[in-house]
Formats: structure tokens, sequence, C-alpha cells
């Protein structure tokens, strides 16, 4: 079996584990965009009761109230620190993927070249085992 043709194969698998991690990318630049998502709703939302907290309105409000929404704040900042932290985790995630796809699209292209110098090569010993036969035929017939 020819080289070239033997690199089928590997080819063929690194090409799978290539798709497998661009499979794995994209869902984790999905989870990413969610969190990321998540965190800028949670920081709006904040802002809104932050703004109704402290706004200088006509409806007097009883401290209960103003109690209640201080510690619905608190509340959300714990709420934001953990999604803070799970961004940095899918953002790490993410990088990770696209990493581990790279790498594998280098493998794959690296491969296919080394199989187009193996194909060329075959080639040029074809060539040349083709020219010898011409040269021997021809040397036979002069001879003769």
């Amino acid at each position: 079996m020819k080289r070239s043709n033997r690199m089928n194969t590997i080819i063929s698998l690194t090409a799978n584990q290539k798709e497998t991690a661009a499979k794995q990318l994209a869902h984790s630049q999905e989870l990413l965009e969610q969190s990321q998502t998540q965190l800028a709703d949670m920081k709006r939302v904040r802002e809104g009761y932050s703004v109704q907290l402290y706004s200088k309105t006509s409806d007097p409000r009883s401290v209960s109230e103003m109690q209640g929404i201080r510690i619905f704040i608190q509340q959300l900042d714990v709420a934001i620190q953990q999604l803070e932290q799970q961004l940095l985790e899918r953002t790490n995630a993410s990088q990770m993927h696209q990493d581990q796809w790279m790498k594998l699209r280098n493998k794959t292209q690296a491969l296919s070249d080394i199989k187009v110098r193996y194909k060329k090569d075959e080639q040029k010993t074809v060539d040349q085992r083709e020219q010898f036969e011409s040269d021997e035929l021809s040397q036979r017939k002069g001879n003769k």
C-alpha cells in the first residue's frame, strides 16, 4: 500500500477529532454568550432597583420596604458575583476548546500537506520508472 493511501486513514481520524473539537467549541461559545447575557441582564436589574431605592420620588417609602429592597440588592450582588465567576470559567473553557480545535486543524492541514508530498514523490517514482523502461526499450531496439 502506498504511503499516500495510508495517510487517508490518519487524516480521516484527525478530521473526525477536529469536527468533535469544533462542536465542543461551538457549545462552549454558546454557553459563554448565555453567561454574558445573564450577567448583563442581572446588572440591569440591580441598577433598576438601586435607582428605585435612592430616587427622590413623591411616594414616601416605609423603612421595611427600603430594607427589603436593600436586602434584594445584596442578593443580586451575590448572584452577580456568581455569574462573573461562571463567566470566567466559561471563558477559560471556551479558550481551551478553541486551542484544541486550532491544534487539530493545524495537524489535519499538516497531514494533508504530507500526503500531497507523498503523492508527488510517488508520481516522481512512477515517472522515473516509466522513463527508465522507455530508455531500456529504446536501447534494445537500437542494439538489434
